[in-house]
């Protein structure tokens, strides 16, 4: 049995010299914050984010069914043939070839895969349209975190936002619990 910790090799499973890899590793890790994103703003609310998770399948990773109105769509990463593939359950697909994207180009291409199935998703900017804080530059990118580099809105962007949102629950709460 091979230990990909150690690196020795005494079974059937590969090692995993990780260090050839690493920026392939941190690429793929964004890409798939980037799908855990539209999940994350398409799907009901479970428990500790469950609803959130990519499975994996025989080729790569899923989203399972999204809910898009009535009906759904999937995103499937597929590391066999290397491509990205959203489909809906009124029969459309659209592939992505994988190769050859940088973070930023992977999430346009993406959000102008799903315009074209007439999906739409805006993750961030649909809080800041909501509030009517179109002042906000929510400069979106790979940005440093606690748990290390994530496609996200810039720290000052994300605080600004917190504190607005934290001042207008001030306010509605004000306003149902009058003194």
């Amino acid at each position: 049995m091979s230990n990909a910790l150690t690196g020795s090799s005494s079974g059937p499973w590969p090692e995993l010299p990780t260090a050839a890899w690493r920026e392939t590793c941190a690429t793929l890790h964004l890409w798939t914050q980037i799908v855990g994103k539209i999940r994350l703003a398409r799907t009901p609310w479970l428990n500790h984010s469950w609803h959130v998770a990519l499975y994996v399948t025989t080729s790569g990773l899923t989203t399972s069914p999204i809910p898009d109105g009535a009906r759904t769509f999937q995103i499937d990463f597929d590391f066999i043939n290397h491509d990205l593939r959203i489909s809906t359950s009124s029969g459309a697909t659209r592939h992505l070839v994988l190769a050859g994207h940088s973070v930023a180009s992977f999430y346009a291409a993406v959000l102008t895969t799903l315009a074209e199935l007439d999906i739409h998703v805006a993750i961030d900017e649909a809080v800041v349209r909501a509030y009517g804080w179109d002042d906000i530059d929510l400069k979106i990118g790979n940005h440093p975190t606690k748990i290390g580099p994530r496609w996200t809105v810039s720290k000052e962007a994300r605080f600004e936002l917190l504190d607005r949102l934290l001042e207008e629950n001030h306010r509605r709460y004000a306003r149902a619990n009058p003194s």
